[in-house]
């Protein structure tokens, strides 16, 4: 399922959700048939909309998983309140990215960032949480339209 969300001057949102596991007998499946989810390890953001923090198959399953991503792009609503940053342009980024498996418990990453920096970059910072304890943090740059 996924979707997209205008707010007015508030900005918008867009958020993607996906259920899912594997019918039968799971004895015959190997590593490869598992479900991957797409992390992120790099300093380089390559799609905004995926885990950032999340390693690539630490959470690989062969049993039911949830996961779910959601972002609000708020279109400088914060930021052109100030005057200075205002003249830059610069637009405010919040991140929501949920992950629930059988090994994985429930997994968050919560991230902030400014998007439009010389117009075409993304910087976010990025949290993540397991189960209620903080697992580690990090910065993700990329291209951000």
């Amino acid at each position: 399922m996924r979707g997209n969300v205008a707010l007015g001057q508030l900005g918008s949102s867009s958020f993607r959700a996906s259920v899912g596991g594997f019918v039968g007998k799971q004895e015959g499946l190997t590593f490869i048939d598992y479900r991957h989810f797409s992390g992120n390890q790099t300093l380089l953001a390559g799609n905004f909309s995926n885990f950032q923090l999340l390693d690539y198959y630490r959470f690989s399953t062969r049993s039911a998983y949830f996961e779910a991503h959601y972002d609000h792009h708020f279109n400088g609503f914060f930021l052109n309140r100030i005057p200075l940053l205002r003249q830059l342009k610069w637009q405010e980024v919040t991140s929501l990215n949920y992950l629930n498996t059988a090994q994985a418990g429930h997994y968050v990453e919560l991230g902030a960032g400014v998007e439009h920096i010389f117009k075409i970059i993304r910087v976010d910072f990025y949290t993540a949480l397991q189960s209620g304890q903080r697992l580690g943090t990090g910065v993700r740059v990329g291209l951000g339209f």
